[in-house]
C-alpha cells in the first residue's frame, strides 16, 4: 500500500498492524469520511461517473508499471481468487486490486476516489481487473430489476469499467481459459490439481 501511496493512488495510511496469531494481524488503518460507490451509485450523474472511472484508470496503468515474476498475493504470496487458484501467471504479472467492486472504492466530499480493502490485492494477470468489474449486480443487487433506474445504473457501470479498465473483450482467449480452469477447479478439486489439462 506504501507503494500504490507513492504512485500517487488514494489509499488510506496504515496508522498500526496487531499481531492476532501466529501468521494474522488486524491493520488498523485511517478512517476515509465519505462513502462507498454501492451506496453513491443510484444517485450518482453521468458525468461523476465518468470523472471517477478517470481516476481509477490513473490508478490502474499506475499500478501497472509494477511487475513481478509471480502471481500472488502481496504479502503472503498465494492466489486469493477461486479463477486463478493454482496458476503461476505469466510473466511479469501485475500488482491488481483484483477486487474491483463498488463497495471497496469510496468517494470522499472533495470528489476523490479512495481505494480500501487490499487483502487480496496482488499481483495478477492484466484482465482480472477487466473480470472484477463485470456483474455488478452481486454487488448492487437493485441492479438486476427489470426497471429504467436499474438498467440507467447497469449502463453507467458498464461505462465505468470500460473506461478504468479497458475494452473487456480484448481479453477473450484470457478469459475463456480462466472459465475453464475455474470449472476444473471445482469439479476436480480433491481428484487433480487445478492447473491440470487432463479430462
Amino acid at each position: 500500500m506504501e507503494k500504490a501511496c507513492s504512485m500517487g493512488v488514494n489509499v488510506p495510511a496504515v496508522r498500526r498492524i496487531v499481531p492476532v496469531r501466529k501468521k494474522d494481524h488486524l491493520i488498523l488503518m485511517q478512517r476515509i469520511h465519505g462513502e462507498t460507490l454501492e451506496q453513491l451509485w443510484p444517485r450518482l450523474s453521468l458525468w461523476t461517473t465518468i470523472r471517477i472511472a478517470w481516476q481509477l484508470r490513473l490508478f490502474i496503468s499506475a499500478l501497472r508499471t509494477v511487475t513481478s515474476q509471480t502471481t500472488g498475493g502481496l504479502c503472503s504470496g498465494k492466489v486469493h481468487s477461486e479463477w486463478i487458484q493454482g496458476i503461476n501467471g505469466p510473466p511479469h504479472a501485475l500488482p491488481s486490486l483484483f477486487y474491483i467492486a463498488p463497495r471497496n472504492m469510496i468517494l470522499d466530499s472533495s470528489g476523490h476516489l479512495w481505494l480500501v480493502d487490499w487483502g487480496y490485492s496482488g499481483f495478477y494477470p492484466m484482465f482480472m481487473e477487466c473480470l472484477g468489474m463485470e456483474g455488478p449486480e452481486w454487488a448492487m443487487p437493485w441492479l438486476a430489476a427489470r426497471s429504467l433506474t436499474a438498467w440507467w445504473g447497469r449502463m453507467r457501470w458498464s461505462l465505468f469499467g470500460l473506461i478504468a479498465c479497458g475494452y473487456s473483450r480484448l481479453y477473450s482467449k484470457e478469459r475463456a481459459a480462466i472459465v475453464i480452469v475455474r470449472q476444473r477447479s471445482l469439479s476436480y478439486r480433491l481428484e487433480k490439481p487445478v492447473h491440470s489439462m487432463c479430462y
